[in-house]
């Protein structure tokens, strides 16, 4: 079979393969393993045997013939394992162990470590992120490659040395030119049957433009929540005499607004896209009390719950890596008004840390264990039609 014919073949391109095999055989590799049972372990076996480099794919048992027999036909020894994927990878990562074969990994955006600490795929994002050349990575231990790194706050070196795996961990830390980078990381540790460390996959998710914004947005929420500042900036301010509508349904909602601006519990204005449900929430705001506090809005539905979580409650240093003591929105807004836009989109796990917010009027910062007092958040507001309880 032709190269263009195997190219049009799922959406593996052997183009990749080709140019990741290419990269090693410059280096010496003389061997590589996989793991596939589709046009991955096609696309490596055809790199490898028009590069001259021996391979071995690892497919499970229940792989279909004719894929097993395509792979063999460019030139891999096939070996059927398992009865399922998850076997058959943990075979070949035996193989690489048993044989010094380097991995070739089907993923495109993790970190791949095995063996005693060595990296055995690390791919271009990573590299341009950590300002690091993946020549500089692959083949050696993890503690030697990121030397620059402080290791026991690593979300890998971690995995490497008690196997637990996390979950959408955040981690800041500094790359190789000095610059601070924020990431998203999920880890997690390959074992065999025997419970035994096999290797340790990672993909990082870079938020460090996000994170940065939202120090920046924290920032800017503080200097411009106050009314005195709002005035001396000409910031757009509204209030109920901006509000005109004869309607009934109108007049009603007007007067529930006003009753609410007048007492301290908080405030859920629901209506459909485009009917001024802010301009509620700030008529409410500058009509009562709290006229003269921050009047703050966040929308939940513009940040991943990730960073939305540290943005509204605020970091304490060491909750993670990375993370500095700094105050959330809630503490910002003390005394004043925080308006939570499209509160439905916010994942159901910080919904149920702002409902504490509510019922307690303490907030946590992110990793910390201090308690703040948190006033209450005068006003939220929905887009959709709230579930009937």
């Amino acid at each position: 079979m032709k190269c263009e014919n195997l190219q049009k073949t799922g959406s593996f391109k052997v183009r990749g393969a080709y140019n990741k095999i290419a990269r090693l055989a410059g280096e010496g590799v003389r061997e590589v393993v996989a793991s596939s049972a589709g046009n991955h372990a096609q696309g490596v076996a055809f790199a490898s045997t028009s590069l001259g480099v021996q391979s071995t794919i690892v497919m499970p048992r229940s792989a279909p013939l004719a894929k097993a027999a395509a792979t063999e036909g460019y030139g891999a020894r096939v070996l059927l394992y398992g009865d399922c994927y998850d076997e058959a990878y943990s075979k070949a990562l035996e193989i690489q162990q048993e044989t010094g074969a380097v991995f070739v990994h089907p993923f495109n955006d993790e970190d791949v470590v095995a063996g005693q600490g060595t990296s055995i795929f690390y791919n271009s994002v990573m590299a341009r992120l950590e300002q690091k050349e993946p020549a500089d990575v692959v083949g050696r231990r993890f503690e030697d490659a990121f030397s620059h790194m402080d290791l026991e706050s690593s979300t890998i070196y971690r995995a490497l040395q008690a196997g637990a795996s996390t979950v959408n961990q955040p981690q800041r830390y500094i790359n190789a030119s000095g610059k601070y980078i924020h990431t998203i990381n999920t880890t997690i540790p390959v074992k065999d049957a025997d419970g035994k460390l096999l290797a340790v996959i990672e993909v990082a998710n870079d938020v460090t433009q996000l994170s940065e914004l939202c120090d920046r947005l924290a920032h800017l929420q503080s200097q411009v929540g106050t009314q005195e500042t709002s005035k001396k900036q000409k910031l757009k301010r509204y209030h109920f005499s901006d509000l005109i509508g004869r309607d009934p349904k109108f007049q009603k909602s007007m007067e529930r607004a006003k009753r609410a601006a007048q007492n301290d519990m908080p405030v859920l204005i629901y209506g459909e896209t485009g009917t001024g449900k802010e301009l509620f929430a700030q008529s409410i705001h500058y009509g009562g009390t709290r006229s003269g506090k921050p009047f703050i809005a966040q929308n939940c539905a513009a940040l991943p719950s990730n960073l939305l979580e540290g943005l509204l409650f605020g970091t304490a240093k060491g909750g993670f890596t990375g993370a500095v003591d700094r105050a959330g929105l809630f503490e910002l807004a003390n005394h004043g008004t925080l308006l939570l836009d499209e509160l439905n989109s916010m994942p159901y796990e910080l919904q149920s840390k702002l409902l504490r917010v509510l019922q307690e009027s303490y907030i946590r910062r992110v990793g910390g264990c201090l308690l703040y007092t948190s006033p209450s958040p005068r006003d939220r507001q929905k887009s959709r039609m709230p579930s009937s309880a």
